[in-house]
Order: structure tokens, then sequence, then C-alpha cells
């Protein structure tokens, strides 16, 4: 894009930045934690069939794969060290901001649509989801379109014990273990929040022996080694179901629905919320 939509006031980064821990993570995570190929295609498709071609999309975070999709794309992170580990580049139709989604540092109705991976997930639940909401309906135009990549746990949801039995299995890839043993942890804790501290003390107790896990899951010492950026971190993971997903869908929404995704492990969790604007 020639140039970024007009600025909204004077923003700071998220004052909790520090504390969180993604941006460290973020070069070994693979789907379903990240998109693929598919989900970045799905996008384009429903942004197109939506007549949204040359207006501005807004961009929640610096998602690669999704901030190379063929529109002109200003991304929003609230992490410096995000954007300088996953953005592609600024180009004369991308550029990357930093600012805070709950007071958007974009200008009212500058844009024609908002896209995003999981960004619902790195929300306080339920408290800062609506700010959200309320920050796209300001900056997207009148009959716009949201379209976010969730992690909808299941419901019901699988035990703590179901996944281990299947990682010991050697059943899952360690992205997919991890989706489903955050998941099964959140609803063990009886809340969508859950501390990424609280998932590593799980994960300790569950697989006191790092050898055995190993050799029966067949990942690597390098690649169970992930868990560790979770160790004393107060990251705080979202993980609610898809009634809870539509519970907090603000009442201005029209044509609310799921598009489901495919072409990676645990696809059936990771669907598109769907939103348009009146």
């Amino acid at each position: 894009m020639s140039e970024a939509p007009a600025t909204f006031g004077t923003m700071a980064s998220d004052p909790d930045a520090d504390l969180r821990d993604f941006h460290r993570r973020w070069p070994t995570i693979r789907p379903p934690l990240r998109p693929n190929a598919d989900v970045a295609a799905a996008i384009g498709t429903l942004l197109e069939e939506h007549g949204i071609d040359d207006e501005p999309v807004l961009l929640l975070g610096v998602t690669p794969e999704l901030a190379t999709i063929p529109r002109r794309v200003i991304a929003v992170d609230w992490s410096a060290d995000m954007i300088a580990i996953a953005w592609p580049g600024d180009t004369c139709d991308r550029r990357a901001v930093i600012g805070d989604w709950k007071r958007m540092p974009i200008a009212e109705s500058s844009v024609a649509a908002a896209i995003g991976d999981g960004a619902l997930t790195m929300l306080a639940w339920p408290a800062e989801q609506p700010l959200l909401f309320e920050q796209l309906r300001r900056v997207i135009r009148p009959g716009g379109r949201i379209v976010l990549r969730c992690f909808a746990t299941p419901d019901p949801c699988e035990t703590i014990e179901a996944v281990r039995t299947d990682a010991m299995a050697g059943a899952l890839p360690f992205h997919a273990f991890k989706q489903r043993f955050n998941m099964a942890v959140s609803v063990a804790e009886g809340r969508p929040n859950v501390a990424s501290a609280l998932l590593h003390d799980r994960f300790e107790a569950l697989f006191p022996d790092r050898m055995i896990l190993s050799r029966a899951s067949g990942w690597s010492f390098e690649t169970i080694a992930e868990i560790d950026a979770y160790r004393g971190s107060r990251y705080v993971h979202c993980y609610p179901s898809r009634a809870a997903l539509l519970d907090l869908v603000p009442d201005w929404a029209r044509n609310v629905r799921f598009v489901e995704t495919t072409g990676y492990p645990l696809a059936e969790r990771c669907p598109l919320l769907v939103i348009d604007l009146p």
C-alpha cells in the first residue's frame, strides 16, 4: 500500500509485552498452532467473495502466511520482537505497526476487513474479546467482513490422560499434542484461560522422564524442550468452545458462521469465524 491508514491517537505497545514469550517460540511452531497455505487461501476467498479486493485489510498480528495474501495489508502487533522475527517486511502493499488491539492505532472506517490467526486466543477471556470487537467495528467500514481463525475446544473435550495415552503411543505430532494438551488442561481447570506456567507444571507432572517420553512419542529432546518456553511465563492462553465463541459475538454482527479449515492436524478444532458488519 502507498501509505497506512491514519493513526488513531498515540499508541504504546502492550504493557505486558515483556511477559509474552510467543515471539521466542514462533520459528519452531507448526500447524495446527499456525496456519498453512490452505488457510491463507480460504481467507483470501472469503474476502474475494465479499467484494474486498483493492481496499486495505487489517491483519491482527504479523502471521506471515496471512501477511502475504494478495491484498493491501496493514498489520497491528503489540510486540516489536514479534514483528522483527515473523513479519516478512514492509512493502508498498503491506506495513506493520506496533499497537494494542484493544485501542487500535487505525482510523475509523479505514479498512474493508480484518483477518487474524488465533487472535481471540491471545486475549483474556471474557473481558478483552468484546474490546477487540468494539475496535473492529470502529475501524472496518460498514458492510465489511471479519475472518478469524479460532482455536475452539471440543465439547465434550478429552481428558489430559487421554492425550498422554496418545502421545505415549507415538500417535501425535508434537504441535498437535500441544494443542490437545493445552485444551484438556483448560477444561480440567474449569476455565478457558490457562497460564503458560501452569501448562508447564502439568506437563512436567505428566511426563517426569523425558527420555521415556522421547522413545515412546518419537519426539526429539529438542522438540520436547519447546515446552520449556512456558516455564514461569504468565502468558495466558485462551481455549473457548465454539458455543462460547459465539456467545461473545456482538449483537451488531451479521451472517455469523464458522467455515472449516483443512489440510493439517486438528483442523477440525481451528475453524474460521466469519462475521459481516452491518
